[in-house]
């Protein structure tokens, strides 16, 4: 009872300093653009659909249980995808997930952040077309500490024990990782080019979004897609890394033209 109550207020206490602390983030609208919504409702994401897409490279940081919007672009558009999360639970369902290849969805996508293997539309998926990086992505390449959630039912695991108020618990909350940087990933994969970079990392992402942009040019992401999840979690040291990572994707020439829902936003660079 007492548990459910904190649960509450916390809720509530969070509301109120989201209000209080948003961070500000323009977004300068389609112009034009086509934006597309692929995935389930909880695991889906908007893009802008253009024919660079077609037989492209997309990373997907942050996978879970539901990677509807990874399956569906790959299933559509011929991309390879690399799939990017470490969560134990995440690896056996992609495990699962991947022996459909080839076959058609034969159930529908549920509301709910895990989604059943069997609703993926895998039937234009080659083998070897969606691959696993069994590591997370981090500042530095060895091992990380990963975090648990507060709820063991859930999935999402974070670097910044962001759902546990960022403490640095020296209880054993955690499992130890591999990590390696966005520039160990690229060589890893032999890479070229990347057409769209998803981020979904549980507030890591105001950490890692600063190496990406020290990428060349010619291996930035032409879309980032990326959920602030510090957003949820009122921190003012995070309000300030998000918007600085917003000012310095600006700098490098991209345009936030669409948010959904409170924290994910789309950034295009041409």
């Amino acid at each position: 009872m007492i548990s459910k109550i904190n649960r509450k207020i916390k809720i509530i206490k969070n509301k109120i300093l989201w209000h209080l602390q948003k961070p500000t983030i323009k977004v300068d609208g389609k112009k034009g653009l086509e934006v597309t919504f692929l995935g389930s409702r909880y695991g889906g994401w908007n893009f802008i659909k253009t024919s660079n897409i077609n037989t492209s490279t997309m990373i997907s940081i942050g996978a879970g249980e539901d990677i509807s919007f990874d399956v569906m672009i790959a299933n559509q558009f011929d991309t390879q995808v690399i799939l990017v999360d470490p969560t134990p639970k995440s690896i056996s369902h992609i495990k699962e997930a991947l022996k459909n290849i080839g076959r058609p969805a034969s159930t529908s996508f549920s509301e709910t952040g895990r989604q059943e293997p069997s609703s993926y539309p895998l039937e234009n998926i080659r083998h070897g077309q969606i691959l696993h990086e069994k590591s997370a992505i981090w500042t530095h390449n060895g091992h990380i500490k990963f975090f648990q959630p507060p709820n063991p039912n859930d999935v999402s695991h974070s670097i910044t024990n962001i759902q546990n108020n960022y403490k640095k618990s020296s209880e054993k909350n955690y499992i130890e990782v591999p990590c390696l940087t966005i520039d160990e990933i690229i060589k890893k994969y032999n890479l070229t080019e990347i057409e769209i970079l998803k981020i979904d990392i549980e507030g890591a992402e105001v950490h890692v979004i600063p190496q990406i942009l020290n990428l060349p040019p010619s291996l930035l992401p032409k879309q980032i897609l990326v959920e602030y999840d510090g957003i949820l979690y009122p921190n003012k040291n995070y309000i300030k890394m998000c918007l600085d990572c917003d000012d310095n994707l600006r700098k490098k020439g991209y345009t936030c033209v669409h948010q959904h829902e409170k924290n994910n936003f789309l950034y295009v660079k041409p």
